[in-house]
């Protein structure tokens, strides 16, 4: 039965050609930030709008965007760029830029979403990595505050997108209310399919990417989310106190406890260069371990004893195979959950 918030979405989705907000995050990557913006404007689908969010990057990466943006950049700094479908045009691209000083004030209220196609790319500088729930979160609260009726799409900074993407998500979309993910490959070999739209989440602690047509994910992968602005509106905004892992989980659960589904669209594509922002060390551990008792605490209480018991059995094979400062930070991970085992999770 299709509810009265259903019903109104799908009047708003009856546009032929939606704004699209592509909102993207960057943190210490912006190399591949251009990259992916790059193949986000050779998009076939023109009604788009790019918004790149920086979380005060140590190695100045506001600054090396804007070089780019302003057409200034060498370009042996992106010789190491592989994709040959992406061809960098160093030709000024008009943008605003917001500082951090005025995030909270009226000038970025100002800030134009002209309602021509000659959008400019909006640059905020949160002057703080506080994650990214709550840099993406930015951007969110600004098109709320902005936008009536347009779609969002999330995409990591280390994504690159075929000039069909955009197209396809859309037409997808058009008869289906919810969540939409896409067929993710690898971008260091183009065959390799890293999963569709989003994952599974285990009963001990971890996530399987899904790989089978017709099996639906229990979450869409942050890393390339799409859909309509209003279901921001009803669902929330990203929970902040993940900081890093686990929150797109968190969100998408809660989505579909307001009654929004899951769905793939298959044809629309990405190549994913696997954690560039994050990397795969110690402080992707740690993270990952405490925000998934934060998850497993909200969403499924009655595991969480069972939890702790495969993080130990983790922490201990990572030990006994030389891994020590993983283990470690795997076990600080347990330790501060205990810690913090009574926070309320709302």
């Amino acid at each position: 039965m299709i509810t009265k918030n259903q019903k109104e979405f799908c009047i708003k989705r009856k546009m032929r050609f939606p704004k699209i907000y592509i909102i993207i995050l960057n943190y210490n990557c912006w190399k591949d930030t251009v990259e992916c913006v790059e193949s986000v404007l050779k998009s076939r689908y023109k009604n788009i709008q790019v918004i790149v969010i920086d979380n005060n990057s140590p190695d100045n990466s506001m600054d090396y965007i804007k070089k780019f943006f302003d057409g200034i950049l060498e370009t042996s700094y992106l010789k190491e760029l592989k994709l040959p479908e992406v061809s960098f045009t160093y030709k000024p691209k008009q943008y605003v830029y917001v500082e951090k000083e005025d995030l909270n004030s009226d000038y970025l209220k100002k800030v134009p979403i002209t309602k021509n196609k000659n959008y400019p790319i909006i640059l905020i500088q949160t002057g703080e990595n506080r994650g990214f729930g709550a840099g993406v979160n930015v951007a969110l609260r600004f098109l709320l505050d902005k936008e009536e009726n347009a779609f969002v799409f999330l995409l990591n900074p280390d994504m690159v997108l075929n000039e069909d993407t955009i197209e396809k998500l859309v037409n997808c979309s058009k008869n289906n209310i919810g969540v939409w993910g896409i067929n993710i490959y690898d971008y260091y070999n183009r065959r390799r399919e890293l999963f569709k739209g989003g994952f599974k989440v285990t009963g001990y602690g971890t996530v399987k990417p899904v790989l089978e047509f017709g099996q639906r994910p229990d979450f869409i992968s942050g890393s390339a989310l799409f859909c309509h602005l209003d279901v921001f509106r009803k669902v929330g905004l990203f929970d902040e106190r993940y900081f890093l892992y686990w929150e797109d989980a968190d969100w998408c659960f809660a989505a579909r406890n307001k009654g929004f589904e899951l769905f793939f669209c298959k044809d629309a594509v990405g190549f994913d260069k696997g954690g560039k922002s994050t990397g795969r060390g110690e402080l992707t551990e740690y993270f990952y371990t405490v925000n998934l008792f934060k998850f497993y605490s909200k969403y499924f209480p009655g595991r969480k004893n069972l939890m702790y018991f495969f993080v130990l059995l983790r922490m201990i094979k990572k030990f006994f195979k030389g891994n020590f400062r993983i283990s470690f930070a795997i076990g600080k991970g347990f330790w501060d959950s205990l810690r913090l085992k009574d926070e309320k999770h709302t």
